[in-house]
């Protein structure tokens, strides 16, 4: 029998509605600020429209890889900051270079860059024609040697490009794109590959089934692939999984174990872009209606392979940052060990992590040749497992097997499912103990994952960062706008850190999840933002009862001194700070944050943090009861 692998995905794969990684800056483009559409509204922007693949080509390398899924290709491209493109110059002296891309019947698109580099201080960005996903800002930080570069897959048959390059670097940027990876129109309302793509009877990591790997899940990421037919040329992408792992120096070093077959036999690699995926699930065991946020890197270099266990290392090109709360996860490479009670946890057709587990402790080592597509692994080399829970299916490859102790002992190579009943028959998975010696140290993994010389069999995963909290917030006025510029300043324990929310009113941070925060609200720009002799007249139409004010955060935005009711001192006071005898409130600030009980607070205890906080605040401009306020001032 011919044992099939969990392959890559070729693929164009969908991408979450915003994306925050790569790793980019959370910020906004200049060009959708209010200021500048004001002046600039009439501007059309440069299109450059490109041709979509050739499908009946692109049929026929699927027809001619049967075992291979195959769902999307490159075309060629010569665009560049020179040559397209339309350039705006800003008050400030900084210039704004934008162009819009378009591929006439695309699902999606994932541009390549062969030339990209930025010097510092400038900003790029991609957005949406919707606006609903916004990639960047990329900095100088995302410069690589090599000058390679690849952005996340954007969703729709158009996105657009900016640069805001500053003053002092006039035309010293690089920005070149070579090839546009395109998505086909698959006739699957979820799609074929990508976000909620795989079978429904998959586990989501946050089932029950995941409780006792919750730490072990931060290890295991989606790679997406960038591979290059060598016969012409052609582009595709692909998805597989992977794990980070721990080595003896525990340092950090950003190590990636997956499968040698993820590497298509006649495909190069471009190392350079690929994009590794960290924390992509969903928040509890059902499957989300949106997609997760992606937190992403772009670009590896292999360190080790080889074909017979089937394993790849590869080092990530940047340190994993804490924001995107990695573990490192621990192995047993010992030539008997036998791991009991597995688990997998893994992304099936570059969906969300699933997690499959055997709880019958079937494992152990395989004493036959296993036939694969293109060659025969030998006896020995791998454990064959026959998992009761959960499913497998492409995309899963490089997945690695964990034992009831939490420790790596091998990566996913491939085996044998029944599609209709949705069940396994067999998994088979390249033992670490045979990837772990070789002729030379680009084909085995002792010399990366062992670099003290220890010659220890075990090693316990590395949590550098601990358990942290996601504190994810939005602050808004009573009719849902965004308050930018507000801080809010986490006190906790251990640590204490000051956010200040974009021009939505969004702030996210991570913190320890230690066991109480003390947050503080505040904002005190600009007391008489929104406050004028209108408001004096409503205050006054609802003292004498002629036109009650018609919600009560208005009566609290209305009561400027504080006293529990809204009188005729209160109106003085307003009328104080627009004669400028006073240049804010006595006793209240520019803004305030209202309780859910209807009072003015701005301090926020929060005790027994779970690993997602989410909060929705609302402010309010004190003395502004007509909502006038610039909530970005």
């Amino acid at each position: 029998m011919q044992i099939k692998p969990f392959f890559l995905l070729f693929l164009h794969l969908f991408i979450s509605l915003f994306a925050f990684g790569q790793i980019s800056q959370k910020e906004m483009p200049a060009s959708l600020a209010e200021s500048f559409l004001e002046k600039h509204i009439a501007e059309e922007i440069p299109e450059i429209n490109i041709p979509l693949p050739d499908r009946i080509a692109f049929e026929k390398v699927k027809a001619e890889n049967p075992n291979f899924a195959f769902e999307s290709t490159s075309v060629n491209t010569n665009i560049s900051l020179q040559n397209d493109g339309e350039w705006t110059m800003m008050e400030d002296g900084s210039r704004i270079w934008r162009l819009k891309i378009t591929a006439k019947g695309a699902e999606s698109l994932m541009l390549l860059y062969d030339d990209f580099w930025l010097p510092k201080d400038a900003k790029f960005f991609l957005y949406t024609e919707n606006e609903r996903q916004i990639l960047g800002a990329f900095t100088h930080d995302n410069n690589k040697k090599s000058g390679k570069f690849s952005t996340a897959t954007t969703i729709g048959e158009s996105v657009y490009l900016e640069y805001h390059e500053p003053t002092i670097f006039t035309g010293s940027a690089r920005i070149s794109i070579n090839k546009v990876l395109q998505k086909l129109p698959s006739g699957r309302s979820n799609g074929e590959f990508g976000f909620g793509a795989s079978e429904d009877c998959h586990i989501n990591i946050n089932c029950e089934q995941g409780t006792a790997y919750q730490d072990y899940k931060r290890g295991v990421v989606r790679i997406m692939l960038v591979l290059q037919r060598r016969t012409d040329d052609a582009i595709f992408a692909g998805f597989c999984s992977g794990s980070l792992v721990n080595n003896t120096a525990q340092d950090q070093t950003p190590y990636l174990l997956t499968a040698f077959h993820c590497i298509l036999e006649g495909f190069d690699p471009l190392y350079d872009q690929w994009q590794f995926n960290f924390g992509y699930e969903g928040e509890n065991c059902n499957n989300p209606n949106a997609e997760p946020i992606l937190k992403t890197i772009v670009g590896a270099k292999e360190v080790a392979s080889r074909q017979d266990p089937d394993f790849l290392l590869v080092k990530i090109s940047t340190t994993v940052p804490s924001s995107f709360s990695p573990y490192f996860v621990g192995w047993n490479r010992a030539m008997d060990a036998i791991p009991q009670n597995t688990a997998m946890i893994h992304h099936p057709c570059g969906d969300i992590k699933k997690i499959t587990v055997d709880n019958q402790n079937t494992a152990a080592v395989s004493p036959r040749n296993l036939n694969w597509e293109a060659y025969s692994s030998t006896p020995n080399s791998h454990f064959r497992v026959a998992a009761d829970e959960g499913f497998s299916q492409i995309g899963a490859s490089g997945s690695p097997l964990l034992g009831e102790d939490g420790l790596l002992y091998g990566q996913l190579h491939g085996g044998t499912i029944d599609n209709d009943a949705c069940t396994i028959n067999e998994l088979f998975y390249g033992r670490l103990a045979v990837s772990w010696e070789g002729n030379a140290a680009a084909s085995r993994l002792s010399d990366w994952l062992d670099p003290t010389n220890s010659g220890v069999s075990t090693l316990e995963g590395l949590d550098p960062f601990g358990h942290l909290a996601n504190f994810i917030g939005f602050i808004q006025t009573p009719e849902g706008e965004g308050i930018g510029g507000a801080t809010v300043v986490l006190e906790g324990t251990d640590s204490t850190t000051s956010v200040v929310t974009d021009e939505n009113g969004l702030f996210i941070t991570q913190l320890p999840r230690t066991s109480a925060y003390r947050l503080t609200f505040s904002k005190n720009s600009d007391p008489l933002n929104g406050v004028t002799t209108f408001d004096i007249v409503k205050i006054r139409r609802h003292i004498l009862g002629i036109e009650p004010l018609d919600d009560n955060f208005k009566v609290v935005s209305a009561d400027v001194n504080i006293s529990g009711s809204v009188t005729t001192f209160d109106m003085i006071e307003i009328q104080k700070l627009i004669l400028g005898i006073n240049n804010q409130f006595p006793n209240a600030p520019s803004w305030g944050f209202v309780s859910p009980q209807g009072n003015l607070f701005n301090i926020l205890t929060l005790n027994d943090l779970q690993q997602n906080v989410n909060l929705s605040i609302i402010g309010i401009k004190i003395g502004d009861v007509n909502y006038s306020a610039d909530t970005g001032k």
